[in-house]
């Protein structure tokens, strides 16, 4: 749900595709691979020129490993955001056996498990607000944008059980065991972006992956969440670009797969990320020294 965020950034590059796994669906990791897997076969067929780009968050990223890890043939371009396949060792895991002995039916009301179970509303929220600049429009336009997410309300209850927590953990478990079994066997490209202290150096786990893989390249965000998705200023397509991991085909071109910046990324490196380097070389600066 968090790659909502980055759907319309990524829809002008990419045809996307999301894999949404309904509330109350028990299916074993083992069943939640064949149809991912069963898709990326369809679309390579459709379309065998091209490379198919899958990105995966936490347990998502342990499903990409996997699929890449059965399909070393077909040509894949893996995107994984803080994978989750260290999760045993996670706090989590840690008091599932104590959560198992809990009852089904009571809410979670403890403020960390339920970010992890629904994230950030609020953020998701501003997804729709992204174009308007001014603090006073954002607030009057942020009421309406929660309200239009209404009609999720009704699935909350069932999230925010503590069944569903369980069983999230568990599926989450046995997919981190199962892509740490086939790391070896992933020939795809891969693009690792690490955030959050539990997955930076030296104990992270990018390092970890980055040393397992043949074809793997890491990014680490030191000041940014382990919700990097929904972290303000962070976008999905720029990192893309920026570590030269675009391409058309599957051999890259430096001529057709370039792709200009946006208006905000240009915005961005000049306003923000070299604001200060701008400045000393405005020719008004210049003009102000005795020389």
């Amino acid at each position: 749900m968090e790659l909502i965020l980055h759907h319309k950034s990524l829809g002008r590059v990419f045809e996307v595709r999301c894999f949404h796994i309904p509330v109350n669906d028990r299916t074993p990791f083992e069943g939640l691979l064949r149809i991912v897997e069963e898709y990326v076969k369809y679309e390579n067929a459709l379309s065998p020129n091209r490379p198919i780009y899958i990105t995966g968050d936490s347990f998502g990223g342990c499903l990409a490993i996997s699929v890449a890890a059965h399909n070393p043939e077909t040509d894949l371009v893996l995107i994984l955001v803080n994978p989750a396949t260290s999760s045993a060792k996670a706090s989590l895991q840690a008091i599932l056996p104590f959560l198992e002995t809990v009852p089904s039916n009571l809410p979670v009301i403890h403020p960390p498990l339920l970010r992890y179970l629904i994230g950030n509303p609020i953020n998701m929220a501003m997804v729709s607000l992204q174009n308007i600049f001014s603090p006073q429009e954002t607030l009057q336009e942020l009421p309406d944008s929660l309200t239009s997410m209404l009609p999720y309300v009704s699935e909350l209850g069932a999230i925010t059980q503590m069944e569903t927590l369980v069983w999230q953990l568990k599926l989450l478990k046995s997919g981190a065991a199962y892509a740490s079994s086939r790391l070896h066997a992933v020939q795809a490209e891969v693009l690792i972006l690490a955030s959050g202290t539990a997955n930076l150096p030296p104990s992270g786990e990018a390092d970890r992956l980055f040393k397992s893989m043949k074809n793997c390249k890491v990014r680490y965000f030191r000041n940014r969440g382990d919700r990097l998705h929904m972290e303000d200023g962070f976008n999905l397509l720029t990192v893309i670009k920026g570590a030269n991991m675009y391409r058309r085909r599957r051999q890259r071109d430096s001529v057709t797969d370039f792709l200009p910046p946006t208006i905000c990324e240009f915005k961005r490196t000049f306003n923000e990320d070299f604001k200060l380097f701008h400045q000393l070389l405005s020719p008004v600066m210049l003009s102000t020294m005795k020389n």
